[in-house]
C-alpha cells in the first residue's frame, strides 16, 4: 500500500517525540501560529483531565484520553483518502483534550448560545449514537465523501455515510454534512457539489453542507500541487457553495486559520457563507466571521471508540448572509408583487418604502421571499432587508437593491418575427418611458428572468432553445435625470400582459422531386429531428418575394396538384409543432425549382423500315426540350429506354429482320437545377423490320421439272416465287414451305426464277428484296445405298454409294420443329459424321448429289431415300443404394430419352443380366449377408423396333 512508508515514518517520529518532550497539542495548520499552541505538563494534563471530566455533565464532552492498540485494523477507504494519514497520525499521539470549560470564547460571542457537537467520518468506526446523544452532544457533521488526492482525483463516497446519517437522525441529533475537496478548478468543485447533492436527497439536514478545503496532512495532494492562487482557491469555495445553495440547501466553508487567512479569502467568504473554523487551541484569535469552531481533533465522546473532532456552534453569531436581489414579479393596476432570493440564516424579511423626501416606511415583514405592495406614488423606492432573531436580538443583513415602480403598463406586446433561437418582440410605446425591460421564461415552468433592456419598442430575445415555447413580459422604466440607461435607480412600470410564443423548430433538408406529371409535382423530404407535428408546404413567388401556403402534411411527402404543364414552380417546406391548438412554424427548407412534365406525345407512326431498322416519327410537344424513345423488351415484360432525340423522328438500327417491335415516346423538359421532368408515355406503336432476303440454295431437276430449295428465313411468314416467261415475271407460288417444284418444263433448257420473303403482321405484309436463280434441267442420278455405319451418344455416322459424275454431295437432316430438312454439310466423300447431337435422340437424313456446270451453276440430283437412326442414350447416374442383410436396392437418375434400363451383376469373371426395367430403382434379392456385390446399369432407347444402348455405369455395395 502506497501509504505504508509514510506511516512508518510518522509513527517512528511520534514515538521518538513522546520519549523526549511533554505532550504538545499541535494545530491542524502546519503550526503557523506557535503562540496559539498550548503545552501541558504530565501533571497539568492529569489535572486538566479531572476538570474536564467533572464538566462533562454540563458540556457533554469526556476528556479521558483514548489508548489505541495499533493501526493494523484501520484501513483507508481508498489509497488516496486525504483523511487517512491525519487520522492515523492522530491515533498514535497522546494529546491533551479540552472540553467546553477549557475554551475561552471571543467577546463577540459572550451572550451567544453555544452548542457542542462533533464531526465524523469512516475512521470513527461503529458509533453508538444514543450514547453520543446522552453525553450532551447536540449535532454532528458527517462526511459525505471526498475526492482522492492522487492524480486521478476520483470521487469516493464515505462508506459510513448512510449508516451515520440514519443513526444520528434516529438518535435525535441535528445533522449537517461535509465534503473533503481536492478540486483544482471550479468545474471540479461544482462536480463535487453535485456528488453531495445526489447523496443527500431524501435526508433532512438541520445544518449546512460544508466544503472542507485544506492541505493533505503528511503528504502533498493534487490541490497542494495545482499552483492555484488565493483568488482561484476562493473561487473553488464559491463554485461548490453556490451549486449547493441553488439546489435549496445552506452551504458553508470549513478551513483552518492558516487557510482562511493566507490560502483563501476568509473575510470575503464570510460575507456570503457560514464559516467553520478549524483552530486547535483553547482561545482562537481569528477575527473574521465564524459560525462554528473546531477546537480539537482529539476529543473523546461516549459511544465512539476513536478520537473525535470537537466543535462549538454559535447559532446566532451574525446577521443573515448574502446579497438580496429584488425584482417586481408582476403588477396589476397599483398593486405590485415583489420577489427576491433567500439568504442564509434569515428568520424573515422586511419590506420598506422610501419616498421622494427620504422618509422610510416599513410596509410588511414576511418569512417567505415575496410580498404584495400598493404603489402610492411613482417616485417611491422599495427595498428589502433580511433579519435573524437569536438570543432575543435581531440581526439585519444588507439592503437589497432599490426599485422604483411606475403604474404605466406596456400594451400590445406581440411578435414581429421568430427564429430557431430568438423571438423578435414589438409593443406600443409608453409615454415618457426612458426604456423598456424585457423578461422571459419557459412556458413549461421556471420564473421570469430579465433578458435585457432597450430604448426602442422592439427587441430580439436571443439565446433561446430550439422549438421551445416561452412567456414574455415587458415593462417600461423611467429616469428622472434624462438618461436612457437602465440602472438600479430607474423607476419601474408594471409588467405587460403575458405574451406566449415558441421558437422555430429545425429546418427541413433533402427536399427533392420524386415525380412530376403535366399537372402535378410530388416531392419528398427528410424528417426533422426534434419536435414536429407536421409540415407546411408552399410555393414561393420571386416577383413578390412571398410564400403562398398550399397545405399541411403529416408525412414527409406531398403532391402539388392543379399545375400547368411545362411550367417551373418554386417549392418549399417547413415543419411546425403545435401549442394550445396553434401551429408554430419552423424554418423553410431551401427553395426547390421544379418543372411540371410536358404533355403526352401523340401521332406516333412508322416513317420507313429496312430489314435491320425502324424509323418512327410523332407530333411535336410545345414545351419539350427533347424526347425519350422506349422499346418493349419481351424478356423483361417492360419498356427499355433505347435513345433520345431532339427532333420528332428516331431510327432504331441494328435490329433483327422480320421482327415486330413496339415503341413508346415521351417528352421531357428540364428544371433550373438541370433535373429532367418527364411527360406521360405515348400510346404503344407496333411496327416490323423487313424480313431478310431469301436465296435459292439448290435445285433438283427431272426431265420436265425443277425443284427449288432455300433455307428458312427467320420470321418469314411465307415466300413468293416467280418465273420469267416471255419477258415478264409470272408468279408460280406463294408458300410457307422451303421448297417449290415447277413442272411442265422442257429438258436441256435454262429457266430464270426469283424469290422474296414476306412477313404478315396484323394484316400488313412486310416484304424482303427479290433474289434470282437460273436453273438448267440437267441433273445427276439419285444417291442410293444410304446406311448407318456407327453411333455414339453424341453422333451419327452414315455412308452411301457413289454417283457417277457427281462433283459432291449435300447432307440434310430432318428438323422436326420446322417440319423440313436442313443442310448439314457439303462433302466430297461417301460418308459423314453428325456430331454434338443429343443423346438417345432419333435423327433422319437424306443425301443428294450435285454437279457443277462450266458456268458454276450447281445441278442437283434427287434426294436419296430417308435414313432414320438414333444416337445412343447417355450414361446412367446412380443416386443411392440401400442395403439389408439379403438385398440391395439401387437408385438412379432418369436418363434423357431412355425407354428402359438394363441391370447386370458380376458373376465371377462375367456379367449376368438381372432385369430390364423402365423404373428408376431395382432391388436385388436373395443375396448373402455381409457380402459386397458389383452391378452395372445402362440405358436403352428402342426406336422402330431397334435397341440403342448407352455406356455402362458400375456401382458396388455391400449387404448388412
Amino acid at each position: 500500500m502506497k501509504h505504508l512508508k509514510r506511516l512508518m515514518s510518522i509513527l517512528l517520529s511520534a514515538a521518538l517525540f513522546l520519549q523526549t518532550v511533554p505532550a504538545v497539542y499541535a494545530q491542524n495548520e502546519n503550526i503557523a501560529d506557535e503562540s496559539s499552541a498550548v503545552t501541558v505538563s504530565e501533571e497539568d494534563s492529569a489535572e486538566s483531565s479531572e476538570t474536564e471530566e467533572s464538566d462533562s455533565i454540563d458540556s457533554g464532552i469526556s476528556v479521558s484520553p483514548i489508548i489505541t492498540d495499533g493501526v493494523s485494523d484501520i484501513k483507508p477507504v481508498t489509497d488516496d483518502d486525504p483523511s487517512y494519514l491525519k487520522y492515523m497520525a492522530n491515533a498514535r499521539k497522546a494529546r491533551s483534550v479540552w472540553g467546553s470549560s477549557n475554551l475561552v470564547h471571543q467577546p463577540r460571542f459572550a451572550n451567544e448560545q453555544k452548542i457542542y457537537g462533533i464531526d465524523v467520518s469512516y475512521y470513527q468506526g461503529n458509533i453508538d449514537w444514543n450514547k453520543v446523544k446522552n453525553s450532551g452532544i447536540e449535532f454532528v457533521i458527517i462526511r459525505v465523501g471526498y475526492r482522492g488526492y492522487g492524480s486521478a482525483g476520483t470521487l469516493v463516497e464515505d462508506p459510513k455515510f448512510k449508516t451515520y446519517m440514519s443513526g444520528a437522525a434516529q438518535a435525535g441529533l441535528k445533522v449537517g454534512v461535509y465534503f473533503y475537496t481536492q478540486a483544482i478548478n471550479t468545474k471540479e468543485a461544482a462536480e463535487e457539489a453535485q456528488f453531495v447533492l445526489d447523496r443527500i436527497k431524501g435526508y433532512q439536514l438541520d445544518m449546512p453542507v460544508y466544503y472542507d478545503i485544506e492541505s493533505v496532512d503528511y503528504d502533498s495532494g493534487r490541490l497542494d500541487n495545482a499552483g492555484l492562487s488565493k483568488a482561484q482557491k476562493t473561487e473553488l469555495c464559491k463554485s461548490f457553495c453556490n451549486t449547493v445553495i441553488n439546489a435549496g440547501y445552506e452551504s458553508g466553508v470549513y478551513a483552518n486559520k492558516t487557510w482562511l487567512t493566507y490560502m483563501i479569502d476568509g473575510k470575503a467568504l464570510g460575507e456570503l457563507y457560514p464559516i467553520w473554523l478549524a483552530h486547535y487551541t483553547s482561545n482562537t484569535d481569528y477575527a473574521e466571521r465564524i459560525d462554528m469552531w473546531q477546537y480539537t481533533g482529539s476529543g473523546t465522546v461516549s459511544g465512539i471508540s476513536a478520537y473525535t473532532d470537537m466543535n462549538v456552534w454559535y447559532p446566532g453569531s451574525s446577521a443573515p448572509m448574502g446579497s438580496i436581489t429584488l425584482s417586481c414579479k408582476s403588477m396589476t393596476g397599483s398593486t405590485a408583487m415583489l420577489s427576491w432570493n433567500s439568504v442564509i440564516g434569515a428568520s424573515g424579511y422586511e419590506v420598506y418604502r422610501k419616498n421622494a423626501s427620504g422618509n422610510v416606511t416599513k410596509i410588511t415583514a414576511v418569512t417567505g421571499t415575496s410580498a404584495s405592495v400598493t404603489i402610492t406614488a411613482d417616485s417611491c423606492d422599495y427595498y428589502v432587508k433580511a433579519y435573524r432573531e437569536a438570543s432575543g436580538k435581531t440581526y439585519y443583513g444588507k439592503e437589497s437593491n432599490h426599485l422604483k415602480l411606475q403604474t404605466q403598463k406596456v400594451i400590445n406586446l406581440g411578435k414581429s418575427d421568430i427564429a430557431q433561437s430568438k423571438v423578435m418582440l414589438k409593443w406600443s410605446p409608453v409615454t415618457g418611458a426612458s426604456g423598456y425591460c424585457i423578461y422571459y421564461a419557459p412556458v413549461s415552468g421556471g420564473s421570469y428572468k430579465l433578458h435585457g433592456t432597450t430604448n426602442s419598442t422592439n427587441y430580439t430575445v436571443t439565446g433561446l432553445s430550439l422549438a421551445t415555447v416561452y412567456r414574455f413580459q415587458v415593462r417600461a422604466y423611467f429616469n428622472t435625470n434624462g438618461s436612457a440607461a437602465f440602472t438600479s435607480s430607474s423607476h419601474l412600470g408594471p409588467l405587460s400582459d403575458e405574451f406566449v410564443q415558441g421558437t422555430k423548430t429545425n429546418k427541413v433538408y433533402g427536399l427533392t422531386v420524386t415525380s412530376a406529371t403535366p399537372n402535378s409535382i410530388t416531392v419528398k423530404w427528410n424528417a426533422i429531428p426534434g419536435k414536429c407535428n407536421g409540415y407546411q408546404v408552399a410555393f414561393y413567388d420571386y416577383s413578390t418575394e412571398k410564400f403562398t401556403n398550399v397545405a399541411y402534411s403529416s408525412g414527409t411527402s406531398y403532391t402539388y396538384t392543379g399545375l400547368t404543364a411545362g411550367k417551373t414552380y418554386n417549392l418549399t417546406v417547413r415543419p411546425y409543432y403545435t401549442y394550445n391548438g396553434g401551429k408554430i412554424p419552423g424554418v423553410y427548407s431551401d427553395k426547390l425549382a421544379a418543372v411540371t412534365a410536358p404533355t403526352k406525345v401523340s401521332g406516333i407512326k412508322s416513317a420507313s423500315n429496312t430489314s435491320s431498322s425502324n424509323t418512327i416519327s410523332w407530333n411535336a410537344v410545345s414545351t419539350a426540350k427533347g424526347y425519350e424513345i422506349y422499346q418493349w423488351i419481351g424478356t423483361t415484360d417492360s419498356y427499355k429506354l433505347i435513345g433520345t432525340a431532339a427532333s420528332t423522328t428516331f431510327t432504331n438500327s441494328k435490329k433483327s429482320s422480320g421482327t415486330m417491335y413496339k415503341y413508346k415516346v415521351r417528352a421531357y423538359n428540364t428544371s433550373p437545377s438541370g433535373a429532367k421532368q418527364y411527360g406521360t408515355l405515348s400510346d404503344a406503336f407496333t411496327t416490323c423490320t423487313l424480313p431478310a432476303n431469301a436465296k435459292i440454295s439448290s435445285a433438283s431437276t427431272a426431265l420436265n421439272s425443277v425443284t427449288l430449295n432455300w433455307p428458312k428465313v427467320s420470321k418469314a411468314t411465307d415466300y413468293q416465287i416467280d418465273m420469267l416467261s416471255n419477258g415478264s415475271w409470272k408468279n408460280v407460288a406463294v408458300t410457307s414451305k422451303l421448297t417449290c417444284t415447277v413442272g411442265s418444263l422442257s429438258p436441256n433448257k435454262t429457266y430464270q426464277f426469283r424469290i422474296r420473303t414476306r412477313r404478315n403482321l396484323n394484316g400488313t405484309y412486310y416484304s424482303g428484296n427479290y433474289t434470282t436463280k437460273a436453273v438448267t434441267i440437267s441433273s445427276p442420278a439419285k444417291v442410293s445405298g444410304i446406311r448407318s455405319v456407327s453411333n455414339s451418344s453424341a453422333s451419327n455416322t452414315f455412308s452411301w454409294n457413289k454417283v457417277s459424275s457427281a462433283s459432291g454431295y449435300e447432307v440434310y437432316q430432318w428438323i422436326g420443329t420446322n417440319n423440313t430438312y436442313k443442310k448439314l454439310a457439303t462433302v466430297s466423300s461417301l460418308s459423314y459424321t453428325n456430331s454434338k447431337k443429343s443423346s438417345g435422340t432419333m435423327y433422319k437424313y437424306k443425301i443428294r448429289a450435285y454437279t457443277v456446270a462450266s458456268d458454276g451453276t450447281k445441278h442437283y440430283g434427287p434426294y436419296s431415300d430417308e435414313l432414320t437412326t438414333c444416337t445412343l442414350p447417355g450414361t446412367v447416374k446412380t443416386k443411392t443404394s440401400k442395403a439389408t442383410a439379403n438385398s440391395l436396392t439401387l437408385n438412379w437418375n432418369k436418363t434423357s430419352k431412355a425407354t428402359s434400363y438394363q441391370i447386370f451383376i458380376r458373376s465371377g469373371s462375367s456379367w449376368k443380366r438381372l432385369t430390364s426395367t423402365n423404373k428408376l430403382t431395382y432391388t436385388a434379392k436373395s443375396l448373402s449377408k455381409g457380402t459386397s456385390y458389383t452391378f452395372r446399369i445402362r440405358a436403352c432407347r428402342t426406336l422402330n423396333g431397334k435397341n440403342y444402348y448407352g455406356a455402362y455405369t458400375q456401382i458396388s455395395s455391400k449387404t448388412k
